[in-house]
């Protein structure tokens, strides 16, 4: 899994034939993200962590909540700047 913006991560991938030879997921009716500290002009756009749940659900019948759970419990101790914030 790469972590990054969707730009970092896609820059990524061209630069590496390796990663390019991975497995890839692509999601036609991705859930709508509760991510909230990074804020993005894509409403589709999904967390890292979100996505890998949602990996793992749909590829894998995962009960994911945990990991929801978590990304909700880390947003709410964050204290960037508020602008960051969708």
């Amino acid at each position: 899994v790469i972590d990054g913006s969707w730009k970092q991560a896609y820059g990524m991938m061209q630069r590496s034939a390796w990663l390019q030879s991975l497995p890839h997921w692509h999601f036609t009716l991705a859930p709508e993200s509760g991510y909230a500290i990074r804020h993005t002009r894509l409403s589709h756009s999904l967390s890292t962590l979100e996505a890998v749940a949602y990996c793992l659900e749909v590829g894998y019948q995962f009960n994911s909540s945990p990991l929801y759970a978590l990304q909700q419990a880390m947003q709410s101790f964050w204290q960037g700047p508020a602008e960051h914030r969708r």
